[in-house]
């Protein structure tokens, strides 16, 4: 029995030793966000609009929380790919009509803001739908796609 004891006490610390550190490319998501601003379908949301809704993005980890009004509207899990100027970003929904679905977007950090533009209002959708433009505003340039939602979103203060 001692030795089974001493050998649970050793194997515990090494199994924390090795839990994986968050990847550098989720650091920059962390935290809690603010909508400040967007677009939906082409129709611009003033930062006053954006007030009135009163939307937080809630990230860790690999989890992003929406919340409207303090209470969650989605619950996803997420992954990116990091690009020149612009990223990749997936929204897999955890719960409702729509879990284990994915939603295709695009994102940006500028500053102390994160811009994320996803192909649809945050349904699912398939990958040749990801926009390749930050509007959701119909465009006549050759190669552009547009997407549904635009959420402008700032970092708040910790």
């Amino acid at each position: 029995m001692k030795s089974v004891f001493n050998i649970v006490v050793i194997l515990i610390p090494l199994q924390f030793d090795q839990l994986p550190e968050l990847p550098k490319e989720f650091v920059k998501f962390q935290g809690t966000w603010r909508f400040i601003g967007g677009e939906e379908c082409g129709i611009v949301l003033t930062a006053q609009d954006a007030k009135k809704e009163d939307v937080t993005f809630i990230i860790k980890g690999t989890s992003l929380v929406i919340r409207h009004h303090g209470e969650s509207i989605g619950d996803f899990t997420f992954t990116v790919k990091v690009g020149k100027g612009r990223g990749e970003i997936n929204l897999k929904h955890n719960s409702g009509r729509h879990k284990g679905e994915v939603c295709y977007g695009i994102y940006v950090f500028e500053g102390d803001m994160l811009k994320i533009c996803t192909a649809s209002k945050l349904r699912t959708d398939e990958v040749a739908d990801r926009p390749n433009v930050f509007s959701t505003k119909k465009s006549d340039e050759p190669g552009e796609k547009t997407g549904k939602l635009l959420f402008v979103l700032k970092r708040e203060k910790q």
